[in-house]
């Protein structure tokens, strides 16, 4: 017969195995929202900080690439497809002070087997999602990149690029920036970018900053 101290510890022991058991069914994307949201509770009251939302093209970015925006939160994902970032937005209590929010995300959806239209629409709510909860942010949207190794699907990054930018328009707060980037600004996987490829990556959004701090 078990004893009141065991009938806890036990209770304890299967808890933290069904918490273990649900966590590894989780995509590794919805992990890491989890872990992102959990910095947030722990790091609330910080300095108000820009944020990064996408995958992992701006998760291994170096925020000293874009230090003429301020200080930067990275909450993009690795792998990451754009309902993982409507999920960050949603499942967050905490609500951030941003000037400035970089988002790129849209490639993974496509390489995914997404419609073009489909991942336009899903971008567009997005985008939406981002400006009733930050408002007097400054959203600035970076074109899909034709990455070397996706090149099946260029002509789907350039239907949802064009859609973006032409949304981009009707929005004074959202910035569009098409990307001219070379085959030698990207790492060997033929997705990510080398040091290079990331500065030129963010060229124009470091003359929005420049002239946003300037004027």
């Amino acid at each position: 017969m078990k004893t009141p101290l065991l009938r806890i510890l036990s209770g304890i022991v299967l808890l933290l195995v069904a918490t273990f058991v649900i966590w590894q069914g989780l995509s590794r994307p919805t992990r890491l929202v989890l872990m992102h949201i959990a910095d947030d509770v722990q790091t609330a009251g910080a300095a108000p900080a820009n944020l990064l939302l996408g995958s992992s093209t701006l998760a291994r970015l170096d925020t000293a690439t874009i230090s003429n925006c301020g200080n930067w939160l990275n909450r993009a994902v690795g792998n990451s497809q754009l309902t993982d970032i409507k999920h960050y937005l949603s499942w967050t209590p905490i609500q951030h002070q941003p000037q400035h929010i970089l988002l790129y995300a849209g490639e993974n959806d496509v390489a995914q087997s997404k419609t073009a239209p489909q991942v336009a629409a899903e971008y567009m709510a997005l985008i939406k999602q981002i400006m009733a909860h930050y408002p007097a942010a400054q959203i600035h949207i970076l074109a899909i990149k034709r990455s070397p190794a996706r090149q099946q699907y260029w002509p789907a990054f350039d239907e949802v690029n064009a859609k973006l930018q032409a949304y981009a328009t009707l929005q004074p707060q959202l910035h569009y920036y098409a990307n001219n980037l070379l085959q030698t600004d990207f790492s060997a996987d033929g997705i990510h970018l080398t040091g290079e490829g990331y500065r030129r990556f963010f060229h124009g959004v470091t003359l929005t900053c420049k002239a946003a701090t300037n004027g």
